[in-house]
């Protein structure tokens, strides 16, 4: 008979939480469909991800309109991810409550390393010339160094690499934090993308 019992471990953790700015409602259902198809194609392009989009489960549930239960809804698929994937654009300078919140939970709730990812760009070496994409509410967090970020385009050689490298596994003892990480010039040219 055992005296102690072994501590149950914790499964791995792989997925990746993807989150938009936008409401629940018809308007912003668009965008966040559009951006979750192009990431699941990605996927089928022979990359698993494992992308997680609460969002698309939340618009198929019928009678789910009570705050707490959304909240925690999102926390409970938040707790089984690596780290999380916030998609900028320029229909994202103003934030809804709901990204706040995931935000807040992503980086103080659960320390996850966020991959920030913009529209239409090909490469990012200053995340500050991208700063007209931050929402207000973000980007005195970005300045500070308030989490853990890496600044990439949203396409599939950027965000692969980006997803093996930003985990909670790779910054599990750091005691500094730095939302400012990009890739270097000699990264993009050996992806062929400079």
């Amino acid at each position: 008979m055992a005296l102690f019992k072994k501590k149950k471990e914790e499964p791995l953790k792989e997925e990746t939480y993807v989150f938009f700015n936008g409401e629940f409602n018809e308007y912003l259902k668009k965008p966040t469909e559009h951006y979750y198809t192009r990431l699941k194609k990605f996927d089928k392009s022979g990359v698993k991800f494992n992308f997680l989009d609460p969002h698309l489960d939340l618009f198929q549930k019928e009678k789910l309109d009570i705050t707490d239960e959304i909240a925690g809804y999102l926390f409970a698929r938040m707790a089984k991810c690596k780290n999380a994937l916030l998609v900028l654009s320029d229909k994202t300078p103003y934030i809804s409550n709901w990204l706040l919140y995931e935000l807040t939970l992503a980086v103080e709730g659960f320390n996850l390393p966020i991959i920030i990812a913009y529209e239409d760009t090909r490469f990012v070496f200053n995340p500050k010339d991208k700063s007209n994409l931050w929402p207000d509410s973000i980007a005195r967090n970005i300045i500070d160094n308030d989490f853990n970020a890496i600044h990439i385009p949203l396409s599939i050689i950027p965000l692969r690499q980006a997803n093996e490298d930003i985990t909670i596994y790779n910054f599990k003892n750091e005691k500094n934090t730095y939302a400012q990480f990009t890739y270097s010039k000699a990264k993009y040219r050996d992806w062929n993308i400079l």
